[in-house]
Order: structure tokens, then C-alpha cells, then sequence
């Protein structure tokens, strides 16, 4: 019987150690882009729409400050491509990493 509650101590205790060596997982966010396009099909307007979490599995906004560095890297993304011109808005999104303000093309791990 005590031999059975020291090896349970002692995968308690690994269990413990295992998780505060742990380092947390950066968070990576969705920025969706409200876009319009003009006559020539180029990105006219790019307004953040709204911030969502994809590891939370939730579509809820979240409180995140979008710098203006990413929302003109964005920009700037988007201009490399010629679009159907509308006057309806479109959507699209970007993943933003806050650990890299200016690269909205980002790969996740």
C-alpha cells in the first residue's frame, strides 16, 4: 500500500514539474478587414471589422489592439492583387501574431 502511494507522489510530482516547465503558446489572432475595392479593382478602404481567437473555437470579438503597422502591412499585402471591382464591401482576414506587428502573412505552427 505504501509502496503504491509513493509512485502515485511521484507521478504527481512529474505531472507538477512537467506543466511549470511548460512555456505558453503564443496567442495568434484572425483580424477580419472590412475591404472595398475601386475602379480599377485596387484596395481602396481597409477598415478591422473585428478580432477573433481561432484556438478558443469561438467566433466572439476579442479585445486586441491591431497596430496600424500590421493594418498598412496589410494594406500593402492586399494591393499586390487586382480584385473584381463592386461598390459592396468584401471581407477577408489575416492572421496577426503580436510578436510580429508587421507581417500579416504569417505561417501557424
Amino acid at each position: 500500500m505504501r509502496r503504491r502511494l509513493l509512485i502515485a507522489a511521484a507521478f504527481a510530482a512529474l505531472a507538477i514539474t512537467g506543466t511549470a516547465d511548460a512555456k505558453p503558446r503564443p496567442r495568434v489572432y484572425s483580424v477580419i478587414f472590412e475591404v472595398t475595392v475601386d475602379e480599377a479593382g485596387k484596395v481602396a478602404t481597409l477598415k478591422v471589422s473585428k478580432v477573433i481567437e481561432p484556438a478558443t473555437g469561438s467566433l466572439d470579438a476579442v479585445k486586441v489592439d491591431v497596430p496600424e503597422v500590421f493594418v498598412e502591412a496589410v494594406r500593402v499585402e492586399l494591393l499586390k492583387r487586382t480584385y473584381e471591382p463592386s461598390p459592396k464591401p468584401f471581407f477577408t482576414y489575416m492572421f496577426y501574431d503580436p510578436r510580429f506587428p508587421d507581417k500579416p502573412n504569417i505561417t501557424i505552427p
